[in-house]
Order: structure tokens, then sequence, then C-alpha cells
């Protein structure tokens, strides 16, 4: 096992993520315009698919994501709040 480290992940790439098993959400925020996630993790891990999806305020609450997978909310620059949740069912 390695030492673990800090890596990001940018969401906007995608809402699946091949991340090393084991990785601990730490944040999320905006960065240059995208949406980016925060995670330590062991980087020889071996990865696991993660799912995360985005619900804007004031827009509809899609009936799979469960408030318990809540990771946390950004204020964007452009004024939108969205809120980041991971999606494990």
């Amino acid at each position: 096992m390695s030492a673990r480290v800090i890596h990001k992940f940018n969401l906007a790439h995608g809402m699946t993520l091949s991340m090393p098993a084991g990785a601990s959400v730490l944040s999320v925020g905006e960065q240059a315009g995208h949406v980016m996630l925060w995670a330590a993790l062991d980087p020889d891990a071996p990865k696991v698919d993660r799912s995360f999806r985005i619900v804007g305020t004031g827009y509809p609450w899609p009936a799979h994501i469960d408030a318990a997978g809540f990771i946390g909310t950004i204020q964007a620059r452009s004024g939108l709040v969205i809120h980041v949740f991971e999606v494990t069912k």
C-alpha cells in the first residue's frame, strides 16, 4: 500500500469516475468553470467505478438519488447553486 494522496477529478468529463478502491471523497467545488471533486486515495489500489450526479437548486429531484449520498454544494461564480451526490444503487 502506498501513501495516500489527494487527487482531483473533473465531473464535467463524466459522472462515472474510475477511482482507486477505498477513495474518500473530501470535497467538491468549482475550478476554472468546471465541477471538480477531490478525494484522498491510494493511487496503487485497484480502480472501481463510482457514479455521481448533480442536482441544481430548483430543478426536479431524480428518484434514483438518495439524500444519504450527498457530497456537497457548490455556489458557482455564474450564480448557479448545484448539489453533488454519489449514487450507489
